[in-house]
C-alpha cells in the first residue's frame, strides 16, 4: 500500500507541471492548435499514407523486375558471343603480334591471334 501512496504524490507533481506548462498558451491559441493537429492527422492519412503504401507496392515490383535482369544477365555473361560493339582492344603495341580485346559486357579479356592462312593475295 504504501509503494501507491508514494506514487500518488508523483503522479500529483506530474499533471501539475504538465499543466503549468501547457497552460501558457491561450484557450484560442490551443484550439487553433488542436485544429491544425487534425488537418495535419487528416492530411497524413488520405495523401501521405496511401503515397507511401503506394511507393512501397512499386519497389516490390521493381525488385522483382531486378531479379529478373539479374538471372537474364547471369545467363548472357555465362554464355557472351562477345558483340562487336562491345569489344575493346586493350594492348595495341606495335612491337607486340598478340592484342588482349576485352568484352565490356562479360568483363572477359581474350587474346587475338593472327592466323596466317598462307593467302598472301
Amino acid at each position: 500500500m504504501s509503494d501507491l501512496t508514494n506514487q500518488i504524490p508523483d503522479t500529483k507533481r506530474t499533471k501539475s507541471l504538465k499543466d503549468f506548462i501547457s497552460n501558457h498558451a491561450t484557450r484560442s491559441e490551443k484550439t487553433s492548435w488542436n485544429r491544425k493537429n487534425t488537418n495535419l492527422a487528416k492530411l497524413l492519412t488520405n495523401n501521405v499514407n496511401p503515397l507511401e503504401d503506394s511507393i512501397r507496392d512499386l519497389q516490390l515490383q521493381l525488385e522483382s523486375l531486378y531479379e529478373d535482369v539479374k538471372v537474364l544477365r547471369t545467363e548472357m555473361v555465362d554464355t557472351c558471343v562477345h558483340p562487336v560493339n562491345g569489344l575493346q582492344v586493350v594492348d595495341r603495341s606495335e612491337s607486340s603480334t598478340n592484342n588482349a580485346v576485352k568484352c565490356t559486357f562479360c568483363d572477359k579479356t581474350m587474346i587475338a591471334v593472327e592466323v596466317n592462312t598462307g593467302d598472301d593475295n
